[in-house]
């Protein structure tokens, strides 16, 4: 390697007891691994957007564990699904019709997606030939760059259900689109149902902030991740009605064909 150490890492270099002390934030990063890669293609596979191939969970938590090793081996970085890139992916790939909204605003609706493997190789390709332009790289901006990464977010989460309905709580039932995801369900279930459920979806983002910014709690970030998952099964079931939940949430093991 360029840094003159062996192409593998020595894993015996470091005492026993490292080693063994090691397996605990392994665990925390076993579980930050499949959280966020779970997280990422369930949101790909949203039936929002509305794809026709059949999802490869397993297949690709498989090749992901397989890619991670590998990387720990050889003592390169982590790779990971990356969600704001993918969900800029599919929405560029995505056909749209536009529908205009009660307040008269123009509205994007996904009608299809276009579903090839050329375009994720495309752009890893462009990615491995940036390598030969470094030196001009290294004059962009840092804020340019932010830039580029605000706008896409911006894009993302410009669809988002939970964002909607933060919004949709403050207006008036007049001004709410029956057809339109994120509205629809105030105008079913009423405000305060909406409102109940979107408080709750707060308070779990607000504690996920403040434990991811702490760094003396931003090692355990993952575990309050999987407590969700038990809020989400366990708890919120017995203050929200089966209808409730299937209007504002997607149900539990529902996935795409």
């Amino acid at each position: 390697m360029s840094g003159g150490r062996g192409f593998f890492v020595d894993m015996l270099a470091l005492p026993a007891a490292y080693r063994w002390l090691a397996a605990l934030p392994a665990i925390f990063l076993a579980m930050l691994f499949f959280l966020d890669q779970n997280i990422t293609v369930r949101t790909v596979n949203s039936p929002a957007h509305k794809l026709k191939k059949g999802a490869a969970y397993h297949l690709d938590l498989f090749a992901l564990g397989l890619l991670t090793g590998a990387a720990s081996l050889m003592g390169l970085p982590w790779m990971c699904s990356a969600t704001v890139q993918s969900l800029n992916h599919i929405r560029a790939m995505s056909i749209y019709t536009k529908s205009t909204s009660p307040d008269g605003a123009v509205l994007e609706l996904p009608e299809k997606v276009i579903e090839t493997r050329v375009t994720g190789f495309g752009v890893h390709a462009a990615i491995l030939a940036s390598a030969l332009f470094i030196p001009v790289l290294k004059s962009v901006p840092l804020a340019v760059v932010s830039g580029v990464f605000l706008y896409l977010g911006k894009k993302v989460m410009s669809g988002n259900q939970f964002l909607r309905r933060c919004k949709t709580v403050f207006l008036e039932s007049e001004s709410l689109d029956a057809g339109l995801e994120g509205e629809k369900e105030q105008l079913i279930l009423g405000r305060m149902a909406v409102a109940r459920f979107t408080g709750v979806q707060v308070l779990c983002l607000a504690a996920l902030w403040a434990l991811k910014l702490n760094p003396a709690t931003a090692l355990i970030f993952p575990s309050l991740i999987a407590v969700l998952m038990i809020i989400r099964v366990k708890l919120i079931p017995q203050h929200f009605s089966p209808r409730e939940l299937t209007l504002l949430d997607t149900p539990i093991g529902a996935t795409r064909a």
